[in-house]
């Protein structure tokens, strides 16, 4: 059967992807950051019982996450996209049509599937069937623009719930993906068919480390790359849903608060574009130590005794920026490392054990925040920033013992009499 040539345009697919995804996790994963207090004053909800649904999500993301990568390789991530933009539509109906605590929970579960198909690993996988070479720079820029997701839709939810209500606010963010990111997937369906065997890069950027061949060292890399994620993206997942109260508690009204946590956003999308050089440049494996390094002295730039909102508005942006900069890294690090083949199975297995991580930090910092105050949440994000480090710095060796044995095999045959 003949195929549909691939169409020329990776820009209008990575501003399609980018778009989708800001609209996609600005209307789950962010959403309840903003309707936190209206869904206690009128459900009754309590800040465990919001939380808890995000903690679905991106649980059942990980649970589905290896069945979707296998599927992707074998079948293609286009045609997929499409119905995890009607699942989230139909989740946020769903609760806005008949709220309760079931339903919410429901909600979630949808989501969870949704983000499998159209979400993170739909999209990194999707560019990097098609983007050969320039698949980790493009991945980066799909990474940089959804950063503003919690720019746009911390506030936005704010402004739709003051003045409409947080159940119409629900119905709009579901006609958005409704009449916005499902007409988008249903393009990029009829655009781009990656259904063949993925473009293999012939050329690797400056900067860049030869996959690794060495089944041992490959599954240490995978292994390393694996924990250090989970530990750093345990505190990057679960801290910033709560950087609005825990700003109140730390004494910031409540405006203000809104306005420091939203520099988030901006503060990520500035470090990824700075990554768009430096990982030219220096290589994913030296920019994932530099990011890890950066989170330590972040942490404790938000207990300055002098000019407490200084400190905050510091933090915020530093943290955020290291934490932006590494969840770009997530994906373009293995990719480096291991390779494009069969990058959706490698990558929907290292997510599962990730994304369990990533569920439960939500509603521990909860527990944290709620029984240790705010210095026990930021102290608690300060550990896991040293793990991820201390599991990131053996894939140094783990390149270096790659190189010296490729080195050695190139250089027997001139040893041979």
């Amino acid at each position: 059967m003949t195929r549909r040539p691939r169409p020329a345009g990776p820009l209008s697919l990575v501003l399609a992807l980018a778009l989708t995804q800001i609209i996609g996790w600005g209307t789950t994963y962010y959403m309840p950051s903003g309707l936190a207090e209206a869904l206690a004053r009128d459900l009754g909800f309590s800040t465990e019982t919001t939380f808890l649904g995000v903690t679905i999500m991106v649980a059942l993301g990980g649970v589905f996450a290896p069945a979707a990568g296998r599927l992707f390789d074998r079948r293609g991530v286009a045609r997929s996209l499409s119905y995890g933009s009607m699942l989230i539509a139909g989740g946020l109906f769903l609760f806005a049509a008949v709220p309760s605590r079931t339903t919410w929970f429901v909600t979630w579960v949808a989501f969870g599937l949704a983000q499998s198909l159209c979400l993170t690993l739909a999209s990194q996988t999707l560019v990097t069937r098609l983007g050969g070479v320039e698949a980790r720079h493009q991945i980066s820029w799909i990474a940089l623009l959804t950063g503003l997701s919690a720019t746009v839709f911390w506030p936005v939810t704010a402004a739709l719930d003051a003045v409409v209500g947080w159940r119409a606010t629900l119905w709009i963010f579901g006609l958005l993906n409704l009449v916005v990111v499902l007409p988008v997937h249903l393009w990029i369906a009829a655009r781009w068919h990656d259904g063949d065997e993925p473009t293999a890069p012939d050329e690797e950027p400056t900067g860049a480390v030869r996959p690794l061949v060495d089944p041992r060292r490959r599954r240490w890399a995978a292994g390393l790359m694996t924990f250090a994620f989970a530990a750093q993206g345990f505190a990057a997942w679960g801290l910033p849903l709560h950087f609005i109260s825990m700003f109140e508690v730390m004494g910031l009204d409540r405006a203000t608060a809104v306005t420091i946590a939203a520099m988030s956003g901006p503060a990520s999308v500035a470090a990824r574009g700075i990554e768009l050089t430096l990982g030219r440049r220096l290589g994913p494996l030296t920019v994932t130590l530099i990011a890890m390094t950066i989170l330590t002295p972040a942490i404790g730039l938000a207990f300055l005794p002098f000019a407490p909102s200084a400190g905050i508005i510091a933090f915020v942006i530093l943290w955020s920026g290291a934490n932006g900069i590494l969840a770009v890294l997530r994906a373009t690090l293995p990719l480096s490392l291991l390779g494009s083949r069969d990058f959706g199975t490698l990558s929907g297995g290292m997510m599962l054990p990730q994304n369990l991580v990533f569920a439960a930090s939500p509603t521990a910092f909860a527990i944290i925040i709620g029984v240790g105050g705010a210095t026990a949440g930021v102290l608690t994000a300060l550990v896991g920033g040293l793990l991820g480090l201390a599991a990131a710095l053996p894939l140094v060796g783990l390149v270096r013992a790659e190189r010296a044995a490729v080195a050695a095999a190139a250089a027997a045959p001139a040893r041979r009499p």
